[in-house]
């Protein structure tokens, strides 16, 4: 089943707003993705990152922290589920007597 166009552009679109906002990874940052993944980061032009304070300057700083945290371009690099839920910005929200852990691991292969 072909993807619709317009659905394809705003994908990319979305791609490169989060370049523009996270700064093109380094080769480092780079290391553990496909080589597929990485050509494909590597064709928009370079972009420093920009800072998540100015950008979103009513959002408190433990959200951005955590947030900062979670758009790592190494998986190896970001914050646990686990971690996540201990975080500062969401500690008040956790509750482990009401957070099923899944046992087995997902398949996230496509078509």
């Amino acid at each position: 089943m072909a993807v619709p166009h317009n659905e394809v552009v705003l994908v990319v679109d979305g791609c490169y707003d989060f370049l523009k906002l996270l700064g093109s990874p380094s080769e480092k940052e780079l290391g553990s993705l496909s080589e597929k993944a990485k050509l494909y980061l590597k064709q928009p032009p370079y972009h420093g990152p920009q800072s998540f304070f100015v950008v979103f300057p009513n959002v408190p700083y433990s959200a951005i922290e955590l947030i900062k945290k979670m758009l790592m371009f190494d998986p190896r690099q970001r914050i646990s589920v686990e971690d996540v839920f201990d975080h500062q910005y969401l500690r008040e929200m956790h509750d482990i007597t009401d957070e099923p852990v899944c046992l087995s691991l997902f398949n996230f292969d496509l078509e």
